[in-house]
């Protein structure tokens, strides 16, 4: 989850930039993030659906009406929302 915020490419630009300036700031900024890290961490149904709805949202334009659906039916199964139509 916290990946969808911070990037680990960015993580480990801020951990490059640190390097041999500030050891204490490089290690408790890595400690901040593993801790936030272990605090947003989704079970796997979850982040399915959000990676699923994340996608409809970025592509609503690009995506053709059923690709849309078909992935907003399965965010919901992943959540163990009960679907309008029974099955996806």
């Amino acid at each position: 989850m916290l990946e969808y915020v911070i990037s680990q490419h960015g993580m480990m630009t801020l951990m490059d930039e640190l390097e041999d300036v500030d050891d204490q700031s490089k290690d408790l900024a890595y400690d901040v993030y593993r801790a936030l890290q272990k605090k947003l961490e989704l079970p796997r149904g979850e982040q399915e659906a959000l990676g699923r709805l994340r996608g409809c949202v970025e592509n609503a334009k690009r995506w053709d009406p059923a690709l849309l659906r078909n992935n907003i039916f399965k965010a919901a199964h992943s959540l163990g929302i009960r679907l309008p139509s029974g099955m996806f």
